[in-house]
């Protein structure tokens, strides 16, 4: 019994991988030392440089190994798509060409590509479109007058018939009228999710995904229902800011909104705002905390 209690149990870490569309490194390699290649197992592929990429969806790998191929005259090294992983060699200028043409492709496909253009010598004469897109959006994140300048962009999470489509309806001001979401619809100023979504934690990466190109996470829980389906401290998913919103407050005792505010809690919601879209209570409240909430403070 002694023994046992001396024992000291190694330390333990989890690695949670998180799905988004983001490519998280374009990186060119210029005259590597002849190691490198025996280690990544290039050993028939001495060159001037390596060009490196990862990316997710993991799948995405097979996308960005396409466009490298195409764009310059590269060799792949390995691509791995489950771990999201492209290494392709050749030339330093065809490596920058392909490098290029990834960055350029996956932003039009609306990836996180926010990256320091990989090659920093060259980075005005060569790539300066990278360069203005990088600084560009980090004004918007951190000068709140040009933050403003710019519509964000919420994502609406909720169970089914929690009211998030007529919420919506509200804050555009339009004709409230049920409509059962079925696809995720883009608006420019929102996203809307399907309830089922959320009902099914096997769907839950499909909302992690949609969420990449939000600026904001809205979370929304209706008032009288005591069945929390939002999965707890779920803003910690998402390097954005999250609002809870408590809906269909109206002829709802204090009681039941206290319900769905505490389930917005534990999902992680910093701010919440209580709400009613036949009303109107609370939708200009929200509105204002969204063009005014803090992107940075999450």
């Amino acid at each position: 019994m002694a023994l046992a209690n001396e024992m000291t149990l190694p330390p333990r870490s989890i690695q949670e991988y998180v799905p988004g569309k983001q490519l998280t490194l374009a990186h060119r390699i210029s005259k590597p030392d002849r190691m490198i290649y025996k280690k990544l197992g290039l050993t028939d592929e001495f060159t001037e440089a390596i060009g490196i990429i990862t990316i997710t969806p993991a799948e995405s790998a097979i996308i960005a190994a396409d466009i490298c191929t195409k764009a310059a005259r590269v060799k792949l090294g390995f691509v791995d798509r489950f771990s999201g992983a492209v290494v392709f060699v050749g030339e330093i200028g065809a490596v920058d060409s392909a490098l290029a043409a990834v960055i350029d492709r996956f932003n039009d496909m609306n990836y996180t590509t926010l990256l320091y253009p990989f090659i920093c010598e060259w980075k005005y004469r060569l790539f300066p479109i990278y360069e203005l897109h990088y600084s560009k959006h980090h004004e918007d994140l951190m000068m709140p007058e040009a933050d403003n300048k710019k519509t964000r962009k919420i994502i609406l999470m909720g169970r089914s018939e929690c009211g998030k489509t007529t919420l919506l309806q509200a804050i555009h001001k339009e004709e409230l009228r049920y409509h059962k979401t079925q696809e995720i619809i883009h608006y420019d100023d929102a996203i809307d999710t399907p309830g089922e979504y959320i009902d099914q934690s096997g769907l839950w990466r499909a909302c992690i995904t949609a969420a990449c190109d939000a600026d904001i996470i809205v979370l929304a829980h209706d008032a009288g229902n005591t069945m929390g389906r939002l999965p707890v401290a779920f803003n910690m998913t998402f390097a954005k800011p999250t609002i809870g919103v408590v809906t269909k407050i109206d002829g709802k005792t204090e009681e039941e909104i206290e319900v769905a505010r505490n389930f917005l809690k534990l999902s992680g919601a910093r701010k919440i705002v209580e709400t009613s879209a036949y009303t109107g209570q609370g939708i200009e409240e929200l509105v204002e905390l969204i063009q005014n909430i803090d992107l940075t403070d999450y």
